[in-house]
């Protein structure tokens, strides 16, 4: 409905010099016209300003599905440390707490989601590590 406003506005605006708005009418100016056609165009600025507002705060708001990505998921693990739970850590500082030592693959790690605490040895994400790396390689294919 605003675009259609917009075009008869801007048709009415286009027609003001076929209709005398802007030519002598009489030995005179038609004020009336002129009125008429200023009017219009104030509406519509002001109806495209409202447009205009609108869009750009939707796509300001994260609200707005598809306009923001969702947050990236994270890892983190809880660290038993002297009996005590410690963390949660990302992948990063887990890393460096083994390059320091004080994550060792017999530390006790555990995640959201898990049952129990468990060797970091024993988890997937932590295994690779420490250097141990239990997945197997294929044999490699035989040339002939």
């Amino acid at each position: 409905q605003q675009a259609a406003v917009g075009i008869a506005g801007a048709d009415a605006l286009g027609q003001m010099g076929t209709n005398g708005a802007t030519e002598m009418n009489g030995g005179g100016m038609n004020p009336a016209g002129m009125m008429v056609g200023m009017a219009m165009g104030g509406t519509i600025g002001q109806n495209m300003a409202g447009m205009m507002n609108g869009m750009m705060s939707g796509a300001n708001s994260p609200q707005q599905a598809g306009t923001m990505p969702p947050p990236i998921p994270t890892v983190s693990f809880h660290v038993a440390v002297n009996g005590q739970a410690a963390g949660p850590y990302d992948m990063a500082t887990l890393s460096g707490m083994v390059s320091a030592g004080s994550l060792t693959k017999d530390s006790l790690v555990w995640k959201q989601g898990m049952p129990n605490w468990v060797k970091a040895e024993a988890v997937a994400e932590l295994a690779s590590m420490f250097g141990n790396n239990s997945a197997v390689p294929p044999a490699p294919p035989q040339q002939g």
